[in-house]
């Protein structure tokens, strides 16, 4: 058998070959929720997972980011090569069985996404998930969807290897996408145990969940459904809480948010070494098992294999401290946007690293090039492999999610949060947002490269560049990701914030 050449990322891609050409390589989307980008300089559970590829060369970029941290989100931003608000696409709500989901969370039928753009050009497409719920409305245009059962949580290897052969063995080119179980180690019950938790979340745990949220749809002590986002200030007293589950409480009113005082979330007294260790390890295996599956094909694909987010291990945020889960992705930081994103394939002959901000609404045109095809007109995106590719000091990455939006550019993040629980980002009101002065509370500033975790803001002392990426931040979000504008004022915009979600979507 002769040595695969993976393109580790979410997509892999095609040769450019006119369409149905018999050349055509097959297209590997790997996608893995959960597995953030190493700090950098500090190996973690992505070189662990990519230590499972070997020595093969790869192109890799260091600083990739999702649109979105919540996955479907992502996901759907990822295969139309387009910003969540133009879509447009917001995260699914957390509602009791059979409530209805609104009118934006899924990808409109017309939509081109990479799918359908490949089938234009000879492509068969599936999609396959180990362990996962696809979420109705999310197969973007796949012809096939397969749901494979998860091992212990783990991805089906054998299972996953079938499916593989049986759609590589056909006369022609394929485009697939993996997803693997989610590698967030305190949602497994076969995995808590070993990090210190109950195998089944405890009563406690369990109502926190719905702490501290509050609610648009019309109950006490909520804002109406109709007003537009209003932050909360956010002062230097507003304390940094540490969660635990007994006695503690969490009184919303001092991070100026309104509800009554609950109790905190109960894993502070967790080892955070020691659930580190387990999801690094849990990495590990799942990219064994990932490079086994690709290794056991006879005609080797392009593969990219990335995130649709990354993971909160218990840092301190530096936007506002406030209990959270001890893992989660539900707010924009630089170590839950950044993920993975290598590319190996039978061009690339070196290994290499690129640190410039790139986004994975380029892997649209990037693997839409690959194979051939001509990408849809008018996305943000860059072809990452074209010859003329070349690091660009001025090249931004954005993301939004529920109340905030987040852009980068080279070392330095800036976070624009309302403390609006219950928000949707495709509300018009954060536009309006965006267009505050810089000097308002709701915009963070910091230096991502020296302060991974976001503990130190540098508005007060780099007041210009704070204002120059607020002007990036506004221009993005009032350009190429706007939401419709016949939203405002709109009966859909009314269903959004009536919804009734629990926290951000």
């Amino acid at each position: 058998m002769r040595s695969w050449l993976p393109v580790i990322a979410l997509l892999a891609g095609c040769a450019q070959e006119p369409a149905g050409s018999q050349d055509q390589p097959d297209i590997l989307v790997i996608l893995v929720p959960g597995l953030r980008a190493d700090a950098p300089g500090v190996p973690g559970a992505e070189a662990a997972f990519l230590e499972a590829f070997g020595d093969r060369p790869m192109r890799r970029f260091t600083a990739a980011y999702a649109q979105s941290v919540s996955e479907w989100v992502s996901t759907g931003s990822l295969l139309t090569g387009r910003y969540p608000g133009s879509i447009p696409l917001c995260g699914r709500v957390s509602a009791a069985a059979g409530d209805g989901q609104p009118w934006c969370t899924e990808l409109p039928a017309e939509l081109p996404t990479l799918p359908r753009v490949a089938g234009l050009y000879g492509y068969r497409s599936a999609m396959m998930t180990m362990g996962n719920v696809v979420v109705p409305g999310a197969n973007a245009g796949f012809r096939a969807v397969h749901v494979a059962p998860a091992v212990d949580g783990r991805t089906d290897v054998e299972h996953l290897i079938e499916l593989l052969d049986a759609h590589t063995g056909a006369p022609e080119p394929l485009m697939a996408m993996v997803v693997s179980p989610d590698l967030d180690v305190q949602g497994r019950p076969d995995l808590r145990g070993s990090i210190g938790l109950p195998a089944e979340p405890s009563a406690c745990e369990q109502r926190v969940q719905q702490a501290g949220r509050p609610r648009l749809d019309g109950r006490a002590g909520t804002r109406d459904a109709t007003s537009p986002l209003e932050p909360a200030a956010v002062t230097a007293s507003s304390p940094s809480l540490e969660p635990r589950c007994t006695l503690d409480t969490w009184d919303p009113a001092a991070d100026g948010m309104p509800g009554e005082a609950v109790p905190a979330y109960p894993w502070g007294t967790l080892d955070r070494d020691r659930v580190v260790a387990v999801y690094t390890a849990e990495a590990a295996r799942l990219g064994q098992d990932l490079a086994r599956a690709i290794d056991s094909l006879e005609h080797q694909p392009w593969v990219i294999i990335t995130s649709p987010h990354g993971l909160d291990l218990g840092e301190v945020s530096g936007s506002l401290p406030a209990p959270k889960a001890f893992a989660t992705h539900r707010l924009l930081l630089d170590r839950t946007l950044r993920v993975p994103l290598v590319i190996i394939g039978p061009d690339v002959t070196a290994s290499s690293d690129l640190g410039q901000p790139v986004e994975l609404v380029d892997l649209m045109p990037t693997l839409a090039s690959l194979a051939g095809a001509v990408p849809p007109a008018g996305l943000p995106g860059q072809d990452l492999l074209a010859p003329d590719f070349a690091p660009d000091p001025s090249a931004t990455a954005y993301a939004e999610f529920g109340d905030m939006l987040w852009l980068r550019q080279g070392p330095w993040a800036l976070t624009l949060r309302t403390l609006n629980h219950q928000a949707t980002a495709l509300d018009p009101a954060l536009t309006e947002a965006a267009a505050r002065p810089v000097d308002d509370p709701v915009f963070h500033l910091h230096r991502v490269d020296r302060d991974p975790l976001q503990e130190t803001g540098l508005k007060t002392e780099q007041p210009a560049l704070a204002e120059q990426l607020r002007t990036l931040m506004h221009a993005t979000r009032s350009g190429p990701a706007a939401p419709p504008e016949d939203l405002a004022g709109s009966e859909r915009l009314l269903e959004l914030r009536l919804q009734g979600s629990e926290g951000y979507w």
